[in-house]
This record gives C-alpha cells, sequence and structure tokens, in this order.
C-alpha cells in the first residue's frame, strides 16, 4: 500500500508542470494511480487524489478527466471547501475523450445500480411480467424510479397513462359536487380523496401507494403518501396533511400498488418481498437491456466549493438532483447533458446561496422538477448575486412535481438568458425575490398542465425591480383541470406584482 501511496504522490507531482490531471475510467482501479494509461476506478477516489494534489501544489490547477463509458456512482460525491481551487487555478472535472473516440462521446455519471437477474412469470394472473431479486443488490428502502436503458419507466398506476391525450388523460376524479374554488369550507380535510364509484378498486397493501393530485387549485399537483384505504367509502387517508383539501373534481392517480401493474412499461416494486416486478415496453429485451434502479439522491454535490469547473459530462439516473451546489461561488457547469433523474423535489442543477456561478450550454430534459434551481442573493439588501443560466436547451421537466419550471429563479441578481424551453407543465421560467433579468428566452408549449400561469411568471408584492426584455414567448395553453378547454395563461404574467 505505501508503495501505491508513493507511486499516486509521484504522478501528482510530474503532472504539475500543467497542474494535476488525474484520469477516471469505468475499466480503471482505484489501486491504480490515475494517469491516463492506469486511471482509477471511482470519483471518489479521484477527489481524494485531487485534493492531495492542492494540499501539495495549491497554486496548480487540478483536472478531473473522466474517460468515455458508465461511471456507477454509488454514493453522492460531495466535494467540500478544502476541495477548492482559484481563480488561476481552478478545480475541474470534465470529458477526456482520448485521441481516438468520436467527437460526441461523453462520459456518462449513473447514480443507479443495474438490476440483473430477470425471470418471467405470472403476476396478477396475467403472462409478461418479468420479476427480479433485490436480495444481492442489498436494497430494502423503496424507490419511486426505475429507468431502462436510461430512461424512466412508469410507476404502476391507476388510471394507466394515456399516450393519446399525455396531459388530459389518464387521471381519476375526486367523487362529489365542485364548490366554488375560493369558497373557504369549515372543517374541510386535507387528508383524505374519495374515489368515484367507477374508480373503486381492491388494493391489498394500500399502504405501499402514493397519490398525485392536484388539490383545489389548478396550479400546482402534490405528491403524498397513503396511509389507509376504506373500500367502504372509497376514501383514501393519506399520511400527512396537504396544504389544501383534495375537492370533488380534481384530477388524481394511484401509483405503485401491486393490483396496478398491468401495462407495458410499467413497474411494481415488493419492497417486504425485496424483488421488482416489470412489464417490458415493446421491443425491450431484458437479457440485453439494461434496467437501474437509483441508489444516491444527487450525484456531484458541493458545499462551500469554489472555482469549480463541470464541462462535458452526462449525468442520468438519481432520486433528487443530478448537480447540487450550495454556498458556492465561481462555479461554472458548461455542456453538460442531465436528464432522467428526480423525483418530486429533484433539479438537474440546484444553486443555493453563493455567488458568480454559471450554468451554460446545457441540454436538460425529463427530470422529476425543475431543469435548473437557484436561489441566491440577498432581497433585503438587494445584494446581487450574480448566477447566470445562459444558452441552455430544456425541456420535458416537471415529470412529478407538475410545478416544475424550465428555470426557477429567487433571492436577489439572476439572469436567465438566451435559452430554448418547451414541453413544460408550467412555466418556463419563474421569478421571486428581486433584480432579475430575463432577456433573449424563446419560450414555447408551456402551462400544458396548469392555469393561472404565463410562459414567465413572478407573483406576489415582495420582489420587483426586475429587467424582462427580447423573449419570444408562444403556445402558452392554459390547461384547466379537465382539458376541455385553455384558461388564463399568458406570455408575461405579473400576478400580484410589484414588478
Amino acid at each position: 500500500m505505501r508503495g501505491w501511496i508513493l507511486m499516486g504522490m509521484g504522478f501528482l507531482a510530474c503532472g504539475m508542470a500543467r497542474g494535476a490531471e488525474i484520469h477516471v475510467s469505468p475499466a480503471g482501479s482505484d489501486e491504480a494511480p490515475g494517469s491516463v494509461r492506469e486511471p482509477v476506478l471511482t470519483l471518489e477516489k479521484a477527489r481524494l487524489l485531487a485534493r492531495e494534489a492542492r494540499r501539495l501544489h495549491p497554486a496548480e490547477p487540478v483536472s478531473v478527466l473522466l474517460h468515455p463509458g458508465t461511471h456507477r456512482v454509488m454514493r453522492t460525491v460531495a466535494f467540500r471547501a478544502e476541495d477548492s481551487g482559484t481563480r488561476e487555478a481552478p478545480l475541474s472535472l470534465s470529458a477526456w475523450r482520448g485521441p481516438s473516440a468520436p467527437p460526441e462521446t461523453r462520459p456518462v455519471l449513473a447514480g443507479g445500480m443495474p438490476v440483473t437477474g430477470w425471470k418471467a412469470c405470472t403476476f396478477n394472473g396475467r403472462a409478461g411480467v418479468f420479476e427480479a431479486d433485490l436480495k444481492p443488490l442489498g436494497i430494502t428502502a423503496p424507490f419511486r424510479q426505475v429507468y431502462l436503458n436510461g430512461l424512466r419507466l412508469v410507476w404502476a398506476r391507476y388510471p394507466n397513462e394515456n399516450p393519446a391525450l399525455p396531459y388530459s388523460g389518464g387521471w381519476a376524479y375526486v367523487d362529489g359536487v365542485r364548490p366554488p374554488m375560493y369558497k373557504d369550507i369549515e372543517g374541510e380535510r386535507t387528508d383524505t380523496v374519495r374515489l368515484r364509484e367507477r374508480d373503486a378498486r381492491a388494493w391489498s397493501r394500500p399502504e405501499e401507494g402514493e397519490v398525485c393530485i392536484f388539490p383545489r387549485y389548478n396550479w400546482w399537483n402534490r405528491i403524498e403518501k397513503i396511509a389507509a384505504f376504506d373500500p367502504g367509502s372509497r376514501t383514501l387517508t393519506l399520511a400527512k396533511k396537504m396544504p389544501y383539501a383534495a375537492r370533488p373534481d380534481d384530477r388524481f392517480c394511484v401509483m405503485g400498488l401491486r393490483e396496478e401493474l398491468d401495462a407495458p412499461g410499467e413497474w411494481y416494486q415488493d419492497v417486504a418481498g425485496q424483488r421488482l416486478y416489470l412489464i417490458p415496453p415493446a421491443g425491450a429485451d431484458l437479457s440485453r437491456d439494461e434496467v437501474t434502479v437509483p441508489t444516491v439522491n444527487d450525484i456531484l454535490s458541493f458545499h462551500g466549493t469554489h472555482h469549480v469547473r463541470i464541462t462535458g459530462l452526462e449525468l442520468t439516473c438519481a432520486e433528487t438532483h443530478g448537480i447540487r451546489f450550495q454556498a458556492c461561488d465561481q462555479v461554472t457547469v458548461e455542456a453538460c447533458r442531465i436528464h432522467d433523474l428526480g423525483f418530486f423535489n429533484g433539479s438537474a442543477i440546484a444553486i443555493h446561496g453563493g455567488r458568480d456561478g454559471r450554468v451554460r450550454g446545457c441540454d436538460i430534459w425529463h427530470i422529476g422538477g425543475h431543469g435548473v434551481s437557484v436561489h441566491a442573493g440577498d432581497v433585503d439588501s438587494m445584494t446581487r448575486c450574480g448566477h447566470e443560466v445562459e444558452n441552455c436547451y430544456i425541456h420535458h421537466v416537471g415529470q412529478f412535481n407538475r410545478h416544475g419550471l424550465g428555470v426557477m429563479v429567487g433571492g436577489a441578481g439572476v439572469r436567465v438568458a438566451h435559452n430554448l424551453m418547451h414541453d413544460l407543465p408550467r412555466s418556463g421560467i419563474f421569478h421571486g425575490g428581486v433584480l432579475h433579468t430575463l432577456e433573449y428566452n424563446r419560450i414555447r408549449h408551456c402551462n400544458l398542465e396548469m392555469e393561472d400561469t404565463g410562459c414567465t411568471y413572478t407573483g406576489g408584492w415582495c420582489g420587483g425591480w426586475h429587467t424582462i426584455r427580447y423573449n419570444h414567448c408562444s403556445d402558452s395553453i392554459g390547461l384547466n383541470n379537465h382539458g376541455k378547454f385553455f384558461v388564463f395563461a399568458w406570455g408575461i404574467y405579473l400576478d400580484e406584482s410589484g414588478c
């Protein structure tokens, strides 16, 4: 072991003419020194080598170079203040393609574990179902996402998704006669959902499921766990209260119950039995294709780290965020592809606090929550954070959180510019706080599942002093609860705002 340490330190020292270069490859070994010919296997090992390189030569840049292929991230790779670079000598994580690799080749960071050993079985009295044992993987906790070849599959649900009506179809509706939306009702419960008679089901383990519902107002949704189901009254009781009651005619679906595994592309996890069941979509072959479940909340996490550059990477399969920054200054994410990750509160890139960060030229799609979320700067003192989101292509986000935005902005002094955004359940840009600049963005086909919204949206009297200019907004739909007509959607919406 001591010989390996000396070899590693020798490699780091030799690279100081141009800074330390630490190579990472899916075919590498964490016993290797991290050279181009002998790369390490994991980003965790690369982080340790990078930290040591910084300690030995603080004035030199440190580059972590990821080789093409799929890099399995079994635990969040967490960077701290001691991993920081400087303006002249940053820490960089970037793609290394090599002299013979095609230009489109890039490394993929996958925050999940492959599931193998699939066997055909009969389930719910139907054939065409496959099962896999999760015990060899040590998975005992429930998960909410499963991926086939990097694409998210459907959590078994009732009603089934309706491909012909992807936004307005595939919903059940709360029983009863709908009262006026703005009328408060004394004693109204916020933890129950009553099914219509035609939607009554026989569920053996209702506590395994969750409900996705748009309670009372048609400009947000909730996903809540089920505590119990009373077949007699056709009432679901939720594990906790929602901010608002589920009122008659509110749309909802139920997810994660074994009886609802009945359509191609759906999956169900038997948590107690530690088994995963799946009906493959058309054309899938589980002996050849890869099924993955997320094992991390965030793939990359930075806390108090400054002067970091992330370039040319692809990130997929995680429970929450692709990249998360907390109190980080001078960080840049550029030319990355981030997709198919995140549950309700997930974002491709989340920035909380810090100053002068840049998200540039990234492609972002199939995210559970927001594409990019930025909350930084101080509203009371009107101190700008200087973060920017620029020249990104963001689409099909908000796949669990229907309030998921292309770019979510809060705080003070964020610039969002030159981005293309489309196919969004709500707004392209949602901004609260003060002193934000929204310019030169193209936003189309948004508000596909919400009303009382716009291509850009801000609300409330606590913010203002924004600059909104030169944006091209079109096809702001505004879907009502039943999808029968379009209501309350605009290009630029200043909702009770002091903008």
